[in-house]
């Protein structure tokens, strides 16, 4: 993984949607959590 080439992007592209995967479950989470806090009144 040393150069970008957009004919074959590879393991960039592996490596985003990876890191994007992983963004979706940390936000999905911290949102589950606020609405949990939320519901039983924990502010």
């Amino acid at each position: 993984m040393t150069g970008y080439n957009p004919e074959n992007p590879g393991a960039w592209m592996m490596l985003a949607l990876a890191q994007y995967r992983s963004n979706l479950m940390k936000e999905a989470k911290r949102e589950h959590e606020a609405l949990f806090q939320g519901a039983l009144g924990r502010g």
